[in-house]
């Protein structure tokens, strides 16, 4: 009961038209925060104005160890109402060091879907992950990437492509 009265009052708290209290309230979920706060915290990033609460709440992103939090991670990369914090929700991916090796899937539809820069910070979660992930998951993605690669125009896409599929062709050879 306790732990739900702390996050309802942390979420009052990123909720408030004061900035200085949302600061803190950042600072406070950083120090003794819930994943079960981070849908909220996504939101926050989403939608301050705030450079301070936006380079705050992306350390605490960049900074998580608990893997109860990709699920939330993964939603809101998913989700067409972060786009404006893709980049960053992405990027977090690889400097938490979580492990998101089931959802590899997410990472190729954004290599293929996105512009160069994001495709690149997907591609780096994949890099990063190699080591866990699951020959079974690599197969359907390397079909998706070869029809992908055949209607890809742009230059930089196409090696970064090529680059996935010679990864992808490692894991599954070892």
């Amino acid at each position: 009961m306790e732990d739900k009265k702390k996050i309802a009052e942390l979420i009052k708290g990123i909720k408030s038209k004061d900035e200085n209290t949302v600061l803190n309230t950042v600072k406070q979920i950083r120090e003794k925060g819930s994943t079960a706060i981070l849908p909220e915290l996504i939101y926050l990033l989403n939608n301050t104005n705030s450079n301070d609460i936006k380079k705050t709440t992306t350390n605490i992103l960049n900074d998580l160890k608990d893997n109860k939090a990709v699920p939330h991670i993964i939603e809101a990369i998913k989700n067409e109402q972060f786009s404006n914090i893709k980049h960053t929700l992405i990027s977090s991916c690889w400097q938490s060091g979580l492990d998101y090796s089931k959802d590899i899937n997410i990472f190729v539809d954004q290599i293929i879907k996105s512009d160069f820069s994001l495709a690149f910070e997907a591609f780096t979660v994949i890099e990063n992950m190699q080591d866990n992930i699951s020959k079974d998951i690599i197969i359907p993605e390397l079909e998706k990437i070869d029809i992908s690669l055949k209607n890809e125009k742009n230059k930089e896409k196409q090696m970064l492509l090529n680059e996935l599929i010679k990864l992808f062709q490692e894991i599954i050879s070892d």
